[in-house]
């Protein structure tokens, strides 16, 4: 009798084991919907519309994807009132590079081109006086393709070398500031002393 049960008890446990064994082969797959006997072979999970669209989970990465006919490149996945998600275009924001070479802006001179790079067309210095205590006061102009709309954020920075003496003497300019944003530009206002002649590389970012 005890026999019999010791058996009936190893019988139970390899059973047992090999319902584990045989159901991890199975299930290592899963697929739901359509084709269900067909699933790719780099995917743990996969569910299939009758269009052929799928969800599906990546057993290597672990990475989701989302395939119903309106995804692409750069897209958001983006939820209605109901909760229905689509691949949406990205709203989210365009940055622009590009660089002014202002020269030495103790030069008068507003007529003169002035080199450009990357995003920015054309630059040319618009007005520069003289103020009190030899404070020397700079408008540059700066142009760029339209971005259809004055709704958009400029950070404008500088790098600043001594003409006079060599070196590197940023303390007597003064940090850029942008006025008169338009679709297609704006002017940079910059002070500095009078008396030190400076390179202005102007270093800017648009984001619209």
């Amino acid at each position: 009798m005890k026999t019999n049960q010791l058996l009936t008890k190893v019988f139970a446990s390899a059973m047992f084991a090999g319902m584990m064994l045989f159901g991890s082969s199975v299930f290592a797959q899963v697929k739901i919907g359509t084709n269900p006997a067909t699933i790719d072979a780099a995917n743990n999970l996969e569910v299939e519309s009758t269009a052929g669209n799928k969800v599906s989970v990546n057993k290597t990465t672990g990475k989701v994807t989302i395939a119903d006919g309106s995804q692409g490149t750069g897209k958001v996945l983006t939820s209605d009132a109901n909760g229905v998600a689509t691949w949406q275009a990205s709203t989210s924001s365009s940055v622009f590079i590009g660089t002014v070479d202002a020269g030495d802006i103790n030069q008068f001179n507003t007529s003169a081109s002035i080199p450009v790079s990357g995003y920015i067309t054309s630059a040319g210095r618009y007005s520069s006086i003289t103020g009190p205590g030899g404070q020397l006061f700079s408008v540059i102009s700066v142009q760029f393709p339209s971005l259809g709309t004055t709704n958009y954020v400029a950070n404008v920075t500088l790098e600043s070398i001594t003409n006079l003496g060599g070196g590197f003497n940023v303390s007597v300019v003064t940090p850029p500031v942008i006025t008169l944003k338009t679709e297609t530009g704006f002017n940079v206002y910059i002070r500095e002393n009078a008396q030190q002649g400076q390179d202005i590389r102007l270093n800017i970012m648009i984001a619209k």
